[in-house]
């Protein structure tokens, strides 16, 4: 059984990495979505490395589930947190309660649809039918944008960013 709270060393190489990486505090300082964002996915990680008690579980998943409402960028953690489950000793009720309380506070996105119908100001996306809510949550605008130009152009755009980590 691999025991991940008790390493220094694991412990400190992402943590190094992530706390000097310019990148990281580059999007922390942009007063977007970003900053919050970092913020919770920094907490919902702090909380996967506690002990794993009852509350603390379903803070766990409070959190995520903040911070799926909040950005979807949480998802590309979901192959960490299996891993994470499956080492985990808690009985399965408890599991399928916090995926509850996850599922319910990603459910912020519902939201959007809601207050759309009202017509505000601001409305991005307009979010009033199944299409535009889609296209909206999705990020289906920016989809273009980070495939374009092909292999070889994702391929330079990934050392450009592996670059901006390590400088």
């Amino acid at each position: 059984r691999l025991c991940l709270q008790h390493s220094v060393l694991l412990a400190a190489i992402p943590a190094l990495f992530l706390g000097l990486s310019p990148v990281h505090w580059h999007s922390g300082s942009i007063a977007e979505v970003y900053a919050l964002n970092l913020f919770l996915i920094t907490l919902t990680l702090l909380l996967v490395f506690r002990k794993n008690t009852r509350t603390n579980l379903k803070l766990l998943f409070f959190v995520a589930g903040i911070s799926l409402g909040n950005h979807l960028s949480l998802v590309l953690f979901i192959p960490a947190f299996f891993f994470f489950f499956r080492e985990l000793k808690q009985p399965k009720f408890l599991i399928n309660e916090g995926l509850f309380i996850l599922v319910l506070l990603a459910g912020l996105y519902l939201y959007l649809p809601l207050r759309a119908v009202t017509f505000p100001r601001f409305n991005w996306g307009q979010p009033f039918n199944w299409d535009n809510f889609i296209w909206l949550v999705s990020g289906a605008e920016f989809t273009g944008r980070m495939f374009r130009g092909g292999f070889l152009a994702i391929i330079g755009r990934l050392v450009e960013v592996s670059i901006l980590f390590f400088t």
